[in-house]
C-alpha cells in the first residue's frame, strides 16, 4: 500500500470517528433557568428549559427562529454539540424539578433525548419531563417523557412544509 493510500485510509477514518461522535451529540441552543413555566398547564411552575437547535418547520411567527433559521442567525453560534453527560450535570446543577424540552423542534433529536433521559433521571431523581413540540414528529414512546405540550402549526404560519395529522393511539 502507498504512502498516499495510507493517508487516504487514515483521513476517511478519522472523518468516519468524527461523524460519529457528532451522532452521539445533542446539539443544543441553550439551557436556562430555573425560571418559572409561562405557559400550557405547568404554568407558574419553577422548571429548567432545554432549547434544541434545529426544526422542521419556519412558522412565519415563530419565536425562537434563532434556533433553527440559519438565513438569519449564525448556525455556530446558536448551536452547541453537547454530550448527554454535560447536558444531565448542567440540567441537575440548576435545581429545578421540572425540565421543558423546547426548541426548535426537539422530536428532531430522539436519538440523542433517549441517551440524555436515562443519564438525566439516574442523577437527578424524580424530576418531571415536559416536551415542547410541533406535533409533527411521532414520539417514540419509550423515551419516558411525562408530557408532550403541543402547539400545532396553522395553515397560515407560512410554514415551509406542510403537515397532515392523523390520530395515533397506544395501539397503532
Amino acid at each position: 500500500m502507498s504512502q498516499a493510500d495510507r493517508l487516504a485510509l487514515k483521513r476517511a477514518d478519522d472523518e468516519a470517528r468524527q461523524a460519529s461522535k457528532r451522532a452521539m451529540l445533542l446539539n443544543v441552543n441553550e439551557v436556562f433557568g430555573p425560571t418559572v413555566q409561562g405557559e400550557g398547564p405547568h404554568a407558574g411552575r419553577r422548571a429548567t428549559f432545554l432549547r434544541m437547535a434545529g426544526c422542521n418547520l419556519a412558522c412565519s411567527w415563530c419565536d425562537t427562529a434563532y434556533s433553527w433559521d440559519w438565513s438569519r442567525y449564525e448556525r455556530d453560534r446558536e448551536t452547541h454539540p453537547t454530550s448527554p453527560v454535560d447536558v444531565a450535570e448542567d440540567i441537575a446543577r440548576r435545581g429545578a424539578d421540572l425540565l421543558v424540552i423546547t426548541g426548535g423542534e426537539p422530536m428532531l433529536q430522539q436519538p440523542g433525548l433517549a441517551r440524555l433521559l436515562p443519564i438525566l433521571r439516574s442523577g437527578w431523581g424524580s424530576g418531571q419531563v415536559d416536551v415542547e413540540t410541533n406535533g409533527t414528529i411521532v414520539p417514540n414512546e419509550r423515551l419516558g417523557i411525562d408530557l408532550y405540550v403541543v402547539s400545532a402549526p396553522c395553515s397560515s404560519s407560512s410554514s415551509r412544509r406542510r403537515t397532515t395529522w392523523t390520530r395515533r393511539t397506544r395501539s397503532s
